[in-house]
């Protein structure tokens, strides 16, 4: 995995990443998608997905953030890459204060 710029990355066809998410000031999960399919979180609160397609082909993670009227102004969805080395790369932060449009967040993966 390489980062390419915020929500962009480089990644191989059979590589396999996780999508780490730090919950601050919410107790809600966030709703994970991968090329259509729903992730679960692992046993570690990990998003696992695999890159399947071919050289030149892109793939999606599809973030979306729930905030709730009782949830306060500073809560946030902070989100992390991993590679399969371990290498964390800090992505965007989905923050309550955010217009709801933006809770979204589309992560681009580049297959090389």
């Amino acid at each position: 995995m390489k980062k390419i710029s915020e929500s962009q990355y480089q990644m191989a066809n059979g590589e396999t990443g996780k999508l780490n998410i730090t919950l601050l000031h919410t107790s809600h999960l966030a709703s994970v998608v991968h090329n259509n399919l729903v992730l679960q979180p692992d046993p570690t609160g990990a998003y696992v997905f695999t890159i399947t397609r071919s050289s030149g082909k892109i793939e999606f993670l599809i973030v979306t953030a729930t905030f709730l009227s009782n949830d306060p102004q500073t809560a946030e969805y902070q989100l992390f890459l991993q590679d399969q080395s371990g290498t964390s790369f800090p992505d965007r932060v989905i923050k309550h204060t955010d217009p709801p449009i933006t809770w979204q967040s589309t992560i681009r993966l580049v297959v090389v």
